[in-house]
This record gives C-alpha cells, structure tokens and sequence, in this order.
C-alpha cells in the first residue's frame, strides 16, 4: 500500500499536480477523521511545524478539550475495535510488583516504516526498521531491568502470515482492547503508534521512539537515538505522566481541534 502511496504522488509530481495531493485517514482520536496535505504521522502538519504549538487557544478551547477527553475516557472508546480478547488471564502472567512497559506496534506498511529509507528515518523512526525490530530490543531491555514486557501488535499485522519466532516468555498481544492492556501497564512505549494518544488519555507515561503529530507536543518522553533509550523509560516509570504534560497534552488537544482534526 506505501509502495502504491509512493508511486503516485511521484507520477503527480512528475505532472506538476503533486499539490493537488491530500491525505486522509482515521483521525488520532475516537470518532475523529484527518485530511491534509502534508502527510501521515511524522510527515504530518503538526509533526513537520514547530509552529502548530503556537496555535492562538483559550480557556473556551481548553475548557472543549478536558470534556471531550473525560468523554473518551469515561466511556472506554477506542479508535479501533477488536473482537476477540485473548489477554483475559494477561495479569496471571504479571510479576507482582514489577514494572509493566506495553509496547504497541504499528501497521509497518502503512506508516512510513516500509519500504525503509533515508526519509523513514527523518519523519518517522529514526532507530528501529520494524514494530518487530523493536519489540525484540525492548524485550531484551525489559529482562535485564526486570520489567514486565508485553508486546501489542497492530490489529492489521496480527493477520498477516510473517513467520516471526517470539521467544516463549515474551507476551505477544495479537487481539484486544488496547485499553485494557494501557491500564495494567505502568508506561506505554511505541516508535510511531497513534494509539500513544490513548495511553495519553489515560494518564500515563508514553515513550516515543519515533515520529507522529505528537512530536512537538511536549507531552511525552521521547528517545530518538537507541543509546537512550533505557534511561528513558527508567525516567518515565519513576516520574509518571507529569502536570507539565498533562497541561501540555491538553493544550495539544485543544490545537487539534481547532486546525486539525474532523469529526
């Protein structure tokens, strides 16, 4: 599909019609819909402007947002549903007292992931080449920090065929409410998942490898370069999702509203 994506905006460009090109897809919250020109995730207008945060928002706006995000919250909605639960035993599985780090992977092929590039790595993951990729970094990190680690796949790359060997200790999520899993969990990891706006929404630490329209939103724990990664999540599981993010993630929400999102 990103092949295809690729192809045609070159064919346009190649006609000088390239700004006549508009992206579209599910929006970043709930019921929430996008259309712009710029692109998806990293590509994005809020991900590629530094100036989105400057976007003029009052108490009216801020004041639009708290309600809409105690809206979402309170009644469990999630930008997508999956049908079947296998994780209802998942807190069985938890050590006591450890640490839980939930990483969600992403659909690869169409967020900028495949076909791998110079330009995946400046607008969307600058480290890691796949959610797998990841998943086996973290896994490992988790061992020797003894965290518990659970790995969420993306509803679409769960159906695919990929002969990838898990090892046997490692929780691999296929099918489930992401936000059941974001509750038992003490800090939610991803390199470009926009389920990192529900981690948000319900308060927790969320640790960015990578690029979405999050980037600029001072809002979570980011960690671009592999070598800090480990402090990083060590940070956010000592110090929680913040009042400073909290405030600022808001504000990020308001922004949206305003300029961004669809309903």
């Amino acid at each position: 599909y990103k092949r295809f994506h690729i192809l045609f905006h070159q064919v346009m460009k190649s006609y000088g019609r390239d700004h006549l090109i508009l992206y579209s897809e599910h929006g970043l919250l709930p019921t929430s819909f996008v259309i712009e020109p710029y692109g998806q995730m990293g590509e994005s207008y809020p991900a590629t402007n530094e100036n989105f945060n400057s976007i003029n928002i009052n108490q009216k706006d801020i004041h639009t947002s708290n309600k809409l995000l105690d809206k979402i919250y309170s009644e469990n909605l999630i930008r997508y549903t999956d049908h079947y639960e296998e994780f209802c035993n998942l807190d069985k599985l938890l050590v006591k007292d450890r640490p839980t780090l939930l990483y969600a992977g992403q659909n690869d092929f169409l967020s900028g992931m495949i076909p791998n590039t110079a330009k995946t790595k400046l607008y969307h993951s600058p480290i890691f080449t796949s959610s797998d990729e990841a998943a086996f970094f973290l896994y490992e990190l988790a061992k020797k920090k003894h965290w518990n680690f659970v790995y969420k796949m993306h509803p679409f790359i769960a159906t695919l065929p990929i002969p990838v060997k898990y090892p046997k200790d490692m929780i691999v999520i296929r099918n489930g409410n992401i936000n059941k899993l974001i509750d038992l969990s003490t800090v939610m990891v991803t390199i470009l998942s926009q389920s990192a706006y529900m981690g948000l929404i319900r308060q927790k630490p969320v640790v960015m490898l990578g690029y979405n329209q999050l980037r600029y939103a001072n809002c979570t724990y980011n960690a671009f370069n592999q070598e800090d990664i480990e402090n990083t999540i060590v940070k956010a599981i000592a110090n929680g999702f913040t009042e400073q993010q909290k405030k600022a993630f808001i504000s990020h929400i308001a922004r949206l509203n305003k300029e961004y999102l669809i309903y």
